[in-house]
């Protein structure tokens, strides 16, 4: 576990409360190995947007993680003039021993672009061989949206 937290830029820590109950359970390390490959994430993405009042749009974007849940990431602001309100982000569909904490978020706005950066921990809880540990990996996401419509046109994971 060592090797594979330090490959993947990650840490790990022991947890004794960890079972097949609230964990991902693996046989083998190759076997979670080839989980977190499958968790780097894509930057597919699905879009809606709710106009809250005349001047006010929440705009919502789901990142692919993985083939097992989606990072919501919902964008609060004010259209005419524009201003960044809020973002906040959470984790959606099987979220069985995954675990995300948004950490912090930067805005910048150039000419009619808005760029919204966020850094968050996931982490997921798994065991092997009877053993409990959380493995945590710092994510790096990256939303563009257009100012004059608030709307959302790009995503990027880091």
């Amino acid at each position: 576990m060592i090797d594979l937290a330090r490959l993947n830029n990650a840490t790990f820590s022991f947890n004794n409360n960890l079972d097949a109950s609230n964990s991902l359970s693996f046989n083998s390390v190759n076997e979670f190995k080839n989980y977190l490959d499958e968790t780097k994430g894509t930057e597919t993405f699905e879009l809606s947007y709710i106009q809250q009042n005349p001047n006010e749009k929440l705009s919502i974007a789901k990142l692919d993680i993985s083939i097992f849940f989606d990072l919501s990431i919902r964008v609060k602001q004010e259209l005419d003039p524009y201003k960044f309100l809020n973002v906040t982000s959470d984790i959606e569909g099987m979220t069985l021993g995954r675990h995300w904490n948004q950490k912090e978020f930067s805005v910048s706005i150039d000419e009619n672009i808005v760029t919204i950066d966020i850094i968050g921990m996931l982490s997921v809880s798994v065991t092997q061989g009877g053993v409990g540990t959380i493995f945590e990996k710092e994510r790096h996401f990256r939303l563009k949206i257009n100012k004059l419509t608030g709307q959302i046109f790009g995503t990027y994971i880091l």
